[in-house]
């Protein structure tokens, strides 16, 4: 019996990993090389789903799928730009990130009470990207934030 409940835990890691590079896809295609602007609004669904049937993992290992294969999608010109040795590892550095922002936005939902849970995240996420935005030192970053979804729609 141990067994078989091993092995199911191990499928669901494995699904709950294909789910989160599933939302990292979607994200993608939101993003101005692919130009489905609506994906922007439902892409992380898929993945907070997931780190809904996996409560007792790291939300951010969980969520590395979902952050590199988006970083993959949307910066690819890094190694074009920097060269293969900074490049790559950059766009997996910028895929860990957005992983980690994740996954402490979801350490917060898991301490804060009921009715502010559903808050979370938003919270922990735009307070990033408002530091990242009005920090000096990270204004010439080249990442490609996820609001650039959205670029066709202004007033979003």
């Amino acid at each position: 019996m141990g067994t078989t409940d091993n092995a199911q835990n191990k499928n669901r890691i494995w699904i709950v990993m294909g789910v989160s590079a599933l939302s990292g896809l979607l994200t993608a295609a939101s993003m101005p090389n692919f130009d489905v602007s609506f994906l922007g609004w439902i892409a992380l669904v898929p993945l907070l789903i997931a780190l809904e049937f996996a409560p007792n993992k790291s939300a951010e290992t969980l969520a590395i799928p979902f952050g590199v294969v988006w970083s993959l999608a949307v910066h690819n010109w890094y190694p074009n730009v920097m060269g293969p040795f900074l490049g790559y590892p950059l766009i997996f550095i910028v895929g860990w990130y957005y992983a980690m922002l994740i996954g402490w936005g979801v350490a917060l939902q898991r301490k804060l009470p009921a009715p502010f849970k559903l808050i979370a995240l938003p919270i922990v996420w735009t307070a990033a990207e408002f530091v990242k935005y009005v920090a000096p030192i990270v204004e010439d970053w080249w990442f490609v934030w996820l609001a650039n979804s959205q670029w066709r729609f202004p007033p979003a």
